[in-house]
């Protein structure tokens, strides 16, 4: 029976070998599997741009790599007065021998950030984001594929890039909407980062102005570290308080002193 009369197509052509490496596939069975998709729904938000005009046929070379028993999964608070953008430059500026793959919420962070590394000395990186045109998303991608680069910035769609080199996964601004993939299979930057790091036991670092609720909920259970820097305003300590001290004693100790300001 032909195929074309059991609803079935042919396929017409092979656009790219091997663009997925066996890590790859492994994170598309757990983002399939979270969020209730089909498995080439979430292939289809892996690859680049394909044009049947200009088949990608390069040998992309994936070996798998060595990776260590243990790894970090940290939250760093930025202190008072820095962006979090800026103690993401700083963070980045000194991790020189590492592979990092740093995903921000916008392009205009992801040009924060570059112009922060310029003025850090750091001129070696390669930027992927869907502003790019077609072809040269599909360049960069061959190229970060194939382990050419050890610095690549990027907003949302580059947390699914294949990279099999890095070693470290730095987000900035977890919370922003802008991580929220508004088509199925609907995931975000903060879940499939850390479902890529504990399926390669690669060290993730979130840097951030204040953690989401589903990331202070990860902090409390000892699932991510958090540290802060020691803060000050106008030369005295501030007096901020945060969950999970009882907001009431929080309340009744600060009217023992002054005015109390709330937000809720």
């Amino acid at each position: 029976k032909p195929i074309e009369k059991a609803g079935l197509r042919r396929v017409a052509d092979v656009l790219m070998q091997k663009a997925l490496s066996v890590e790859d596939l492994k994170l598309v069975e757990a983002m399939a599997e979270r969020y209730v998709s089909h498995r080439f729904d979430v292939i289809k938000q892996f690859l680049p741009p394909l044009s049947m005009k200009v088949p990608m046929d390069v040998e992309l070379h994936m070996e798998e790599t060595k990776r260590p028993e243990h790894y970090r999964r940290r939250f760093l608070l930025s202190k008072t007065g820095e962006t979090a953008v800026e103690l993401a430059a700083d963070f980045v500026a000194k991790q020189n021998r590492s592979s990092l793959l740093v995903i921000l919420p916008t392009e205009r962070e992801v040009g924060l950030l570059i112009k922060g590394l310029h003025h850090r000395g750091v001129s070696d990186y390669i930027e992927y984001d869907t502003k790019l045109k077609p072809a040269i998303r599909r360049q960069r991608f061959v190229e970060i594929a194939d382990g050419k680069h050890r610095l690549v910035i990027g907003s949302r769609s580059a947390a699914l890039l294949p990279f099999p080199a890095v070693d470290h996964i730095v987000v900035v601004n977890e919370y922003s909407e802008n991580f929220f993939e508004k088509r199925s299979p609907y995931w975000n930057v903060r879940d499939v980062a850390l479902l890529r790091a504990d399926l390669s036991r690669t060290d993730i670092t979130f840097i951030g102005s204040a953690p989401s609720l589903e990331m202070w909920r990860l902090i409390q259970i000892g699932w991510v570290e958090a540290q802060k820097g020691k803060s000050r305003i106008l030369g005295k300590e501030p007096k901020i308080r945060c969950a999970p001290e009882s907001f009431h004693a929080t309340i009744r100790d600060g009217l023992k002193k002054g005015v109390v300001l709330m937000s809720v």
